[in-house]
């Protein structure tokens, strides 16, 4: 059984800072994935605020998503966060077992064991078609792997034919939307969750996606009932997924700084083991002492990454503001000088 204790997220800013001192805008959080470049957040009314949300706000919001993602409206949910949903959906399906494609997200297979399920964690698809349900992180976190919606529709299909779920976690699917299986939301035996707050740079607003089949969808609006985002979170929302031209230009910004945040580590000698526009996955240089330590090391000059508890040869990279990259490359810089020394 996973102990949710031992689950390292990043983005607890504030423990590293009781740490390793600093105050916030001292610091370089590159613990996550969430968009440096947020959405801006000066286009949401006063009245958003001061009444409780509304019914056709929401169905704005849902028709707004249902263009984002090219998926029909009527199979698309919005809940409180993609987490929320990760944490319901064991809840509402029957006991059984379900592999998941790792290594990945750990939350997924902490909420499925938490409710009774059977979790296997599968290296390759083919380890994982005797369970009755597979979860798919697409692209993955960390690793950045990308499956095609081909290779998808074929896992869909083996699942389906024998009453399963494949369940794919589109998270960072944003930067690559051609890629998405949201085409096909409606079809039995599939749930595709979509997260608002990374592309969009928003993780405070909370607002997710699943979009599923008609009997899924039924099961969460008995679980989860009136109210479950505020008004500002689907107006906001609302208004960031129908700026189209925002999300073009964002996409364009993002795929150009990830490619010299990639430079900067390439020459300190890490290796790039894998990648999305929001974060990269490195190795550390040949000879260098673990990646536990350079996190420590990175920590003490303020800038904050991913470690993983099992693995002390990789870290996580957020990406980095272009303005903020230079004064990144310099600490980086540093710090490798002094251990080659």
């Amino acid at each position: 059984m996973i102990d949710q204790t031992e689950i390292y997220h990043g983005g607890a800013l504030d423990l590293a800072i009781t740490e390793y001192g600093g105050q916030v805008n001292d610091w370089l959080d590159l613990s996550t994935g969430i968009n440096p470049y947020h959405y801006p957040t000066d286009r949401v009314s006063a009245l958003s605020w001061t009444q409780l949300p509304q019914k056709t706000a929401l169905n704005e919001l849902l028709m707004a998503a249902s263009a984002a993602y090219n998926c029909p409206k009527k199979q698309i949910f919005a809940a409180n966060g993609t987490q929320y949903l990760i944490e319901i959906l064991p809840k509402i399906l029957p006991k059984s077992t379900i592999a998941i494609l790792a290594p990945t997200y750990q939350e997924h297979a902490y909420n499925w064991q938490k409710q009774g399920h059977n979790v296997i964690l599968v290296d390759n698809v083919e380890q994982a078609k005797q369970a009755d349900h597979l979860i798919i992180v697409n692209p993955n976190n960390p690793t950045g792997k990308l499956l095609t919606p081909q290779q998808l529709q074929m896992l869909h299909k083996h699942f389906a034919a024998k009453g399963g779920y494949l369940i794919i976690d589109e998270a960072f699917m944003d930067m690559t939307p051609d890629m998405s299986m949201a085409a096909h939301a409606g079809l039995d035996g599939l749930i595709i969750l979509r997260s608002f707050g990374k592309f969009f740079g928003l993780a405070g607003v909370r607002v997710g996606f699943i979009l599923a089949d008609d009997q899924i969808l039924h099961k969460l609006e008995q679980h989860i009932g009136l109210w479950s985002i505020s008004g500002m979170a689907i107006e906001l929302a609302t208004c960031a997924l129908n700026d189209q031209k925002w999300q073009r230009d964002t996409r364009q910004t993002l795929a150009a700084d990830m490619r010299d945040m990639c430079q900067i580590l390439q020459q300190n000698q890490f290796e790039i083991i894998g990648q999305t526009d929001l974060f990269c996955l490195a190795k550390m240089p040949d000879g260098a002492a673990s990646a536990h330590k350079y996190f420590t090391k990175l920590a003490r000059q303020h800038i904050l990454t991913r470690k993983f508890i099992d693995d002390a040869t990789i870290l996580r990279f957020g990406l980095a503001k272009r303005q903020q990259q230079n004064d990144f490359a310099t600490k980086l810089n540093r710090i490798c000088e002094a251990h080659t020394a």
